[in-house]
Protein backbone atom coordinates (compact mmCIF):
# COMPACT_ATOMS: atom_id res chain seq x y z
CA UNK A 1 0.00 0.00 0.00
CA UNK A 2 1.58 3.39 -0.91
CA UNK A 3 0.14 7.03 -0.69
CA UNK A 4 0.10 8.85 -4.23
CA UNK A 5 -0.48 11.71 -5.54
CA UNK A 6 -2.66 12.33 -8.53
CA UNK A 7 -2.77 14.75 -11.32
CA UNK A 8 -5.65 16.94 -9.78
CA UNK A 9 -3.06 17.51 -6.57
CA UNK A 10 -5.12 15.27 -4.01
CA UNK A 11 -3.69 11.84 -2.41
CA UNK A 12 -5.31 8.54 -2.62
CA UNK A 13 -4.40 5.01 -1.71
CA UNK A 14 -3.03 2.49 -4.56
CA UNK A 15 -2.39 -1.40 -3.75
CA UNK A 16 0.20 -3.23 -3.18
CA UNK A 17 1.91 -5.37 -0.27
CA UNK A 18 0.12 -5.66 3.00
CA UNK A 19 2.07 -4.85 6.70
CA UNK A 20 0.96 -7.75 9.44
CA UNK A 21 0.88 -6.63 12.69
CA UNK A 22 0.66 -9.21 15.13
CA UNK A 23 0.27 -8.36 19.06
CA UNK A 24 0.46 -10.36 22.19
CA UNK A 25 0.59 -10.22 26.51
CA UNK A 26 0.80 -11.31 29.29
CA UNK A 27 0.68 -10.21 32.86
CA UNK A 28 3.82 -10.11 34.92
CA UNK A 29 4.49 -11.46 38.32
CA UNK A 30 3.99 -7.69 39.59
CA UNK A 31 0.90 -7.60 37.74
CA UNK A 32 2.36 -5.27 34.72
CA UNK A 33 1.67 -6.14 31.26
CA UNK A 34 3.79 -6.71 28.49
CA UNK A 35 3.37 -6.48 25.34
CA UNK A 36 5.02 -7.95 22.46
CA UNK A 37 4.31 -6.98 18.91
CA UNK A 38 5.70 -8.51 15.58
CA UNK A 39 5.83 -6.59 12.08
CA UNK A 40 5.76 -8.95 9.06
CA UNK A 41 5.28 -7.41 5.27
CA UNK A 42 4.20 -9.66 2.85
CA UNK A 43 6.24 -9.36 -0.26
CA UNK A 44 4.36 -11.64 -2.91
CA UNK A 45 5.90 -9.63 -5.96
CA UNK A 46 8.76 -8.71 -5.19
CA UNK A 47 8.11 -4.92 -4.21
CA UNK A 48 10.23 -5.02 -1.02
CA UNK A 49 13.14 -5.76 -3.09
CA UNK A 50 12.53 -3.06 -5.93
CA UNK A 51 12.17 -0.93 -3.20
CA UNK A 52 15.36 -1.52 -1.63
CA UNK A 53 14.26 0.43 1.40
CA UNK A 54 16.43 1.89 4.22
CA UNK A 55 14.31 0.61 7.11
CA UNK A 56 10.85 -0.22 8.12
CA UNK A 57 10.11 2.14 10.79
CA UNK A 58 7.01 1.08 13.34
CA UNK A 59 5.52 3.95 15.64
CA UNK A 60 3.20 2.56 18.59
CA UNK A 61 0.70 4.23 20.73
CA UNK A 62 -1.69 3.22 23.44
CA UNK A 63 -4.46 3.83 26.20
CA UNK A 64 -5.97 1.75 28.58
CA UNK A 65 -9.42 1.86 30.05
CA UNK A 66 -10.61 0.39 33.64
CA UNK A 67 -14.53 -0.22 33.33
CA UNK A 68 -16.64 -2.97 35.79
CA UNK A 69 -13.48 -4.58 36.49
CA UNK A 70 -12.28 -4.93 32.92
CA UNK A 71 -9.42 -3.52 31.14
CA UNK A 72 -9.23 -2.39 27.53
CA UNK A 73 -5.88 -1.76 25.81
CA UNK A 74 -6.17 -0.27 22.66
CA UNK A 75 -2.90 -0.19 20.54
CA UNK A 76 -2.41 2.32 17.29
CA UNK A 77 0.69 1.72 14.78
CA UNK A 78 1.66 3.16 12.23
CA UNK A 79 4.64 1.21 9.89
CA UNK A 80 7.08 3.17 7.45
CA UNK A 81 9.29 2.06 4.78
CA UNK A 82 11.75 4.09 3.56
CA UNK A 83 13.98 4.05 0.63
CA UNK A 84 13.44 4.88 -3.72
CA UNK A 85 11.24 2.98 -5.23
CA UNK A 86 12.39 1.55 -8.22
CA UNK A 87 15.35 3.69 -8.64
CA UNK A 88 13.09 7.00 -8.67
CA UNK A 89 15.29 9.69 -7.43
CA UNK A 90 13.78 10.57 -3.80
CA UNK A 91 12.62 13.63 -4.44
CA UNK A 92 10.37 13.31 -6.99
CA UNK A 93 6.93 13.37 -6.82
CA UNK A 94 4.49 10.10 -8.38
CA UNK A 95 1.57 11.50 -10.07
CA UNK A 96 -1.07 8.32 -10.21
CA UNK A 97 -0.99 6.76 -14.07
CA UNK A 98 1.59 9.46 -14.98
CA UNK A 99 4.63 8.94 -13.63
CA UNK A 100 7.31 11.06 -11.69
CA UNK A 101 7.90 14.51 -12.09
CA UNK A 102 10.15 17.47 -10.53
CA UNK A 103 9.96 21.52 -10.54
CA UNK A 104 13.48 22.11 -10.78
CA UNK A 105 13.84 26.23 -9.30
CA UNK A 106 17.22 26.76 -9.81
CA UNK A 107 16.98 28.33 -13.66
CA UNK A 108 19.13 27.44 -16.51
CA UNK A 109 19.00 27.03 -20.15
CA UNK A 110 17.05 24.43 -22.04
CA UNK A 111 19.94 22.49 -22.84
CA UNK A 112 21.66 22.15 -19.07
CA UNK A 113 18.17 22.05 -18.12
CA UNK A 114 18.01 18.51 -20.04
CA UNK A 115 21.02 17.32 -19.49
CA UNK A 116 20.47 18.10 -15.44
CA UNK A 117 17.26 15.37 -16.36
CA UNK A 118 19.40 13.37 -17.79
CA UNK A 119 21.99 13.31 -14.94
CA UNK A 120 18.94 12.13 -13.08
CA UNK A 121 17.18 9.52 -14.90
CA UNK A 122 14.79 10.98 -16.22
CA UNK A 123 14.05 14.25 -19.85
CA UNK A 124 12.27 17.04 -19.92
CA UNK A 125 8.52 17.04 -19.27
CA UNK A 126 6.84 16.01 -22.60
CA UNK A 127 3.18 16.57 -21.90
CA UNK A 128 0.85 13.89 -23.80
CA UNK A 129 -2.52 14.58 -22.02
CA UNK A 130 -4.81 17.07 -20.17
CA UNK A 131 -3.78 15.12 -17.88
CA UNK A 132 -0.33 15.65 -17.95
CA UNK A 133 -0.80 18.96 -18.01
CA UNK A 134 -2.56 19.29 -15.00
CA UNK A 135 0.80 18.15 -13.61
CA UNK A 136 2.75 21.18 -14.58
CA UNK A 137 -0.61 23.62 -12.91
CA UNK A 138 0.02 21.28 -9.60
CA UNK A 139 3.65 21.90 -9.31
CA UNK A 140 3.14 25.76 -9.85
CA UNK A 141 0.74 25.75 -7.77
CA UNK A 142 2.90 25.92 -4.60
CA UNK A 143 4.07 29.10 -5.59
CA UNK A 144 7.49 28.16 -6.57
CA UNK A 145 10.84 31.08 -6.62
CA UNK A 146 12.95 30.45 -9.18
CA UNK A 147 16.54 31.42 -8.72
CA UNK A 148 18.60 32.90 -11.44
CA UNK A 149 15.78 33.26 -13.84
CA UNK A 150 16.27 35.64 -16.95
CA UNK A 151 14.95 38.49 -15.85
CA UNK A 152 11.03 38.85 -16.50
CA UNK A 153 10.69 35.03 -17.23
CA UNK A 154 10.72 33.89 -14.04
CA UNK A 155 7.22 32.65 -14.45
CA UNK A 156 7.80 30.29 -17.42
CA UNK A 157 9.65 27.07 -17.56
CA UNK A 158 11.47 24.52 -19.99
CA UNK A 159 9.39 21.48 -21.61
CA UNK A 160 10.61 18.63 -23.78
CA UNK A 161 10.39 20.03 -27.08
CA UNK A 162 12.63 22.02 -29.62
CA UNK A 163 12.70 22.89 -33.07
CA UNK A 164 16.23 22.80 -33.57
CA UNK A 165 16.57 20.23 -36.95
CA UNK A 166 13.84 21.59 -39.04
CA UNK A 167 12.30 25.14 -38.36
CA UNK A 168 8.31 25.34 -37.13
CA UNK A 169 8.90 21.68 -36.11
CA UNK A 170 9.00 20.94 -32.64
CA UNK A 171 9.95 17.41 -31.88
CA UNK A 172 10.61 16.07 -28.32
CA UNK A 173 13.97 15.32 -26.77
CA UNK A 174 12.53 11.71 -27.43
CA UNK A 175 12.31 12.40 -30.87
CA UNK A 176 8.78 12.28 -31.52
CA UNK A 177 6.55 15.58 -33.42
CA UNK A 178 4.82 17.70 -31.02
CA UNK A 179 1.29 17.26 -33.56
CA UNK A 180 1.24 13.92 -32.13
CA UNK A 181 1.84 14.21 -28.38
CA UNK A 182 -1.35 14.50 -27.64
CA UNK A 183 -1.40 18.15 -26.22
CA UNK A 184 -0.71 21.10 -27.52
CA UNK A 185 -2.03 23.92 -26.43
CA UNK A 186 -0.21 27.50 -27.89
CA UNK A 187 -0.20 30.87 -26.53
CA UNK A 188 -1.86 33.52 -28.53
CA UNK A 189 0.33 34.42 -31.76
CA UNK A 190 2.53 31.40 -30.99
CA UNK A 191 4.93 30.36 -32.24
CA UNK A 192 6.10 33.72 -33.20
CA UNK A 193 9.73 33.80 -32.78
CA UNK A 194 11.63 31.90 -35.77
CA UNK A 195 15.13 30.90 -35.80
CA UNK A 196 15.84 33.23 -32.97
CA UNK A 197 13.19 30.61 -30.36
CA UNK A 198 13.61 27.49 -30.84
CA UNK A 199 12.86 26.23 -27.44
CA UNK A 200 9.72 25.28 -26.08
CA UNK A 201 8.38 26.85 -22.74
CA UNK A 202 5.47 26.63 -20.32
CA UNK A 203 3.01 28.96 -18.24
CA UNK A 204 1.70 27.91 -14.58
CA UNK A 205 -1.82 27.27 -17.15
CA UNK A 206 0.45 24.72 -19.49
CA UNK A 207 0.42 27.23 -22.39
CA UNK A 208 2.97 26.96 -24.73
CA UNK A 209 5.23 29.37 -26.47
CA UNK A 210 8.83 29.34 -28.10
CA UNK A 211 11.16 30.88 -26.75
CA UNK A 212 15.05 31.38 -27.04
CA UNK A 213 17.01 28.80 -25.46
CA UNK A 214 19.40 30.40 -23.84
CA UNK A 215 16.96 32.02 -21.16
CA UNK A 216 17.64 30.59 -17.82
CA UNK A 217 14.32 29.23 -16.43
CA UNK A 218 12.73 27.04 -14.13
CA UNK A 219 12.14 23.70 -15.72
CA UNK A 220 9.86 20.03 -15.50
CA UNK A 221 11.57 16.59 -15.38
CA UNK A 222 9.74 13.76 -16.20
CA UNK A 223 10.87 10.01 -14.65
CA UNK A 224 8.67 6.94 -16.11
CA UNK A 225 9.18 3.89 -14.44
Amino acid sequence: MAIIRNASGSCGISGGSKFNLSVSSHRNMTGHWNVAIDLAKEDPYGELQRRKPKQIGLFIDHETATCDNSETVHISAKATVSGNVGGVPADYEQFFGLGYYKLHTAALTWLDAQTKCTEEGAHLIIVNSAQEADVISTLYSRGPKPEGATPKQGHLCYVGFHDHQQEGQFVSVLGSPLSKSGYVRWGNNQPSGGAQENCLVSDSSAIYWDAPCSWKLMYICEYKS
